[in-house]
């Protein structure tokens, strides 16, 4: 995914399926100068620091 459509997913209103490593995830939050995003397991607390282009939106 590129660090543009991490933020329009990060800023929508509606719901919209983003997997990372095959898990569904949330986006909490992005860092554009690194391309990088926190994300957390949506059955977990866990949030961890991921590179936005390994994440997959679901269509």
């Amino acid at each position: 995914m590129d660090i543009r459509r991490a933020e329009e997913i990060l800023h929508s209103k509606g719901v919209i399926d983003v997997e990372y490593d095959g898990k569904p995830i949330w986006i909490i939050s992005i860092d554009t100068n690194n391309e990088t995003a926190e994300v957390k397991l949506i059955n977990n607390e866990q949030s961890q620091i991921v590179d936005v282009d390994k994440l997959l939106e679901e269509k």
